[in-house]
């Protein structure tokens, strides 16, 4: 199982500097298929820089979830130590 791009990124308004929520689509390859999941996550960050990422899928998944979630929020660490994902 593999996260292969977030795509279609939209960054939710938002009052609180340190808690950033973002809406997306997650492609994923699992089982010699893909699949467009849409998510909506939430990423915060505490006083000594720590991210914490909270996920919501959207849709079910023919897929154990725990690897698939796993999977995605290492993707999105991954784009947000990048700078890929939208300010």
């Amino acid at each position: 199982m593999e996260v292969l791009e977030l795509k279609i990124l939209h960054k939710e308004a938002g009052y609180i500097y340190y808690r950033i929520s973002y809406e997306a689509q997650a492609v994923l390859s699992f089982l010699n298929r893909t699949k467009e999941l849409p998510i909506d996550f939430t990423i915060e960050t505490s006083a000594s820089g720590a991210k914490d990422i909270e996920l919501k899928l959207k849709d079910d998944v023919d897929y154990p979830l725990l690897p698939v979630i796993r999977a995605i929020k290492e993707k999105i660490l991954e784009m947000d130590k990048k700078g890929l994902l939208p300010c």
